[in-house]
C-alpha cells in the first residue's frame, strides 16, 4: 500500500500544472476552479478583488514563491513587521467586495468530501475580508458567528506562508 501512494504522489508531482493568473485566467478563482490536486495557480502582481474558495489541494502562489524569503520582513517593533518583498507587497487578494451576505472570507478553504485537503498559499498581502457566516453550536444552529475575515478553513490542513 506505501508504494502505490509513493507512486501516486510521484505521478501527481510529474504532472502537476502551473495556471497562470491573469495571462490565462482572468481571475484567480478562474484558475482555482481549472486547477486539479497538485497543481500550481500562480498570480501575477496586482489586486485582486475577489473572495475566494479552495476546495483541493494545490498551491496558490505569487511570484514570491521563486524568491529566497529567509530575510523577507523586519521586525519595526515586538509583534509588528515591515514586508519589503515587492511580489509579497504587490500582490494583494483584496476580499471587501462581498457579493455573498454569508461568505465573506477573502479566502475560505474547505474539503467538498470528508477527506482533508492540504492547500498552500504562498506569498500574497491579504486584506478586508468581512467573515464568512458559520454555525458553531449543534444541529439547530440556533447561534451564527462570523468568523475568518482574512482565512477561514475547514476540513483541512493548510500550509500559508508569507501573507
Amino acid at each position: 500500500m506505501r508504494m502505490i501512494y509513493i507512486i501516486l504522489s510521484l505521478f501527481s508531482f510529474i504532472f502537476s500544472t502551473t495556471l497562470l493568473v491573469p495571462e490565462e485566467y482572468s481571475t484567480i478563482q478562474e484558475g482555482i476552479d481549472a486547477a486539479v490536486d497538485g497543481d500550481t495557480v500562480l498570480v501575477d502582481q496586482g489586486i485582486y478583488y475577489e473572495n475566494l474558495q479552495i476546495t483541493r489541494s494545490i498551491t496558490l502562489a505569487s511570484h514570491a514563491i521563486y524568491e529566497d524569503l529567509t530575510n523577507w520582513s523586519i521586525e519595526i517593533t515586538p509583534y509588528s513587521w515591515e514586508v519589503d518583498n515587492q511580489n509579497i507587497i504587490n500582490t494583494i487578494i483584496d476580499g471587501s467586495i462581498v457579493t455573498d451576505d454569508e461568505f465573506g472570507s477573502t479566502i475560505l478553504i474547505y474539503a467538498e468530501a470528508d477527506e482533508c485537503i492540504t492547500p498552500e498559499i504562498i506569498g500574497f498581502t491579504i486584506q478586508n475580508g468581512m467573515g464568512t457566516t458559520v454555525c458553531r453550536d449543534g444541529p439547530d444552529c440556533n447561534v451564527q458567528h462570523i468568523l475568518g475575515g482574512g482565512i477561514l478553513s475547514d476540513i483541512s490542513n493548510p500550509k500559508i506562508h508569507y501573507k
